[in-house]
């Protein structure tokens, strides 16, 4: 669920996240070059991207339940850690598995 922190009264979301097919276990938030974007690990071994500002979705599997990600310095990777022990890394721009 996203909300509007502004709003500080309201106790609804603005936004709620249906797709995972398992328990979200980390989230990055990507704001470089005026982007919005929310990115959610699960633990079903998907990366799900939300552009707030396009309203679009992208799923990228990476194949094992994923406990942990972080971006790379210069923001054009994710580093996702899984479950399995291993770290896999993901172009941000094309969700390719690298």
């Amino acid at each position: 669920c996203v909300w509007d922190g502004r709003a500080s009264r309201s106790h609804t979301p603005i936004q709620i996240f249906k797709e995972a097919k398992d328990s979200v276990s980390c989230m990055h938030l990507d704001q470089t070059d005026g982007n919005a974007v929310i990115m959610a690990g699960s633990v079903d071994g998907a990366v799900r991207s939300y552009d707030l500002r396009k309203g679009q979705i992208r799923c990228d599997q990476v194949g094992g339940a994923i406990t942990c990600m972080a971006p790379t310095y210069d923001d054009k990777c994710l580093a996702v850690s899984c479950l399995d022990g291993t770290i896999r890394l993901i172009e941000l721009d094309t969700g390719e598995l690298l």
